[in-house]
């Protein structure tokens, strides 16, 4: 098996095992919800186990492709040990024919008349040389039957993985089929993926809790801060999240505990961001750059605004946000003329993005554009806002 074939493999492998433990903690979801919501628990676990059975397929036929490989270099060994046998047999023939004449009569190795191979001449070189080549050939059949041995245990490996994954598979159709019949328990749920769940530790949980100032942030930037730190645990750890405050952390807190809660004084009565800001940068998986969010909240006007910059550049920063014109309400202003809002005007630190409002649980309503409202095939209760997984994503592999 090469390495492309294997880290192909151990991405389908890694691809299925993120599928089985976002089923567990959709499961899980559900359980804890007390069966509220079943259809969008039972449609989301069907798409999920939709794509699980995709990952084992393109496993099988990455196996059945290898199976063909294996096939074909066992083919080849095999012709090539029987040439090295076919060899063999020619030295004990040519070896018993010398003997015969050499009992018969006497006569002179070197006479041309004998028509005699080259390795066969009475020079003691040639002798050696001949010996030489006949230990080669051994050498060469020995170590061919050894790598036929291993194709064997290879294959004998790969037929195993296959058992077991064809057993998944048949749990995965008869679960299917339940899922469809909708005469399923909790229980029936959980138990063919019992013996792949396992829990994941997330050391940093309770750096998150000990946090002074992520206490004392407002709703949307708290949500936000822990959608991003639970990405970062599970999917790309190499992010860096960072909660800045522009005033004294008790001060802060004096203010917030005047207002009961609420907004600081001047923050309350100006169109003033929120002290606390959180920043996250991100490095580029293609090269050397580093593109940083800087994410604030305006109680006032009740949103969240993305200040980007790719490398201290924010023109660059906008040009990673905002490829398309209009994409649905993902990567365009949240509002899209200057007579809803004009940025320069009330004076905002960056763009509130529709993207933002829903990792911060701030907007959940669809970006409706014109083409759609006049079109009769459009169906509201269709949108689907992206998750704050698939966002960042996005944005991650964007530059």
């Amino acid at each position: 098996m090469n390495i492309d074939t294997r880290s192909q493999l151990e991405k389908y492998q890694k691809n299925s095992y993120d599928l089985i433990r976002r089923t567990r903690d959709l499961v899980d979801s559900i359980h804890n919800n007390n069966n509220n919501d079943n259809d969008n628990g039972a449609s989301n676990l069907m798409d999920l186990m939709m794509k699980l059975k995709q990952e084992s397929l393109n496993i099988d036929s990455t196996l059945s492709q290898q199976d063909e490989v294996l096939d074909q270099q066992k083919s080849r060994n095999d012709a090539l040990q029987e040439k090295c046998q076919s060899l063999v047999y020619q030295k004990e023939v040519l070896k018993q024919e010398i003997e015969h004449l050499q009992q018969s009569f006497s006569f002179d190795l070197n006479n041309p008349s004998l028509n005699l191979p080259i390795y066969l001449s009475s020079d003691q070189n040639q002798q050696d040389n001949s010996h030489q080549i006949i230990e080669s050939l051994e050498k060469e059949m020995t170590l061919r039957i050894s790598k036929l041995n291993e194709l064997e245990e290879w294959k004998q490996s790969c037929k195993k993985a296959k058992e077991e994954l064809n057993k998944r598979q048949k749990e995965l159709d008869s679960f299917e089929s339940k899922l469809k019949s909708n005469h399923i328990t909790l229980q029936q749920i959980i138990k063919p993926l019992q013996p792949n769940i396992s829990v994941q530790p997330l050391p940093s949980l309770q750096q998150q809790h000990d946090h002074q100032l992520l206490v004392l942030a407002p709703p949307p930037l708290y949500n936000l801060y822990h959608e991003i730190q639970v990405f970062k645990d599970l999917f790309y750890n190499r992010l860096t999240i960072d909660i800045q405050c522009k005033t004294d952390i008790d001060v802060l807190r004096n203010q917030l505990y005047r207002g009961a809660g609420g907004s600081t004084g001047t923050a309350a009565t100006t169109n003033q961001p929120f002290p606390i800001s959180i920043a996250l940068s991100i490095p580029s998986t293609k090269n050397q750059s580093t593109l940083l969010l800087e994410f604030y909240y305006y109680p006032i006007m009740k949103l969240v605004t993305v200040n980007p910059s790719l490398d201290g550049n924010e023109q660059a920063g906008q040009q990673i946000l905002e490829p398309l014109a209009k994409d649905k309400g993902l990567y365009h202003n949240y509002f899209e003329s200057e007579t809803d809002l004009n940025v320069n005007k009330q004076q905002l630190i960056g763009k509130p993005f529709i993207w933002a409002q829903y990792i911060t649980g701030l907007s959940f309503l669809p970006d409706l554009a014109v083409e759609d409202i006049s079109n009769k095939d459009y169906h509201l209760q269709d949108f689907k806002p992206k998750t704050s997984n698939e966002i960042l994503t996005e944005i991650i592999t964007s530059f």
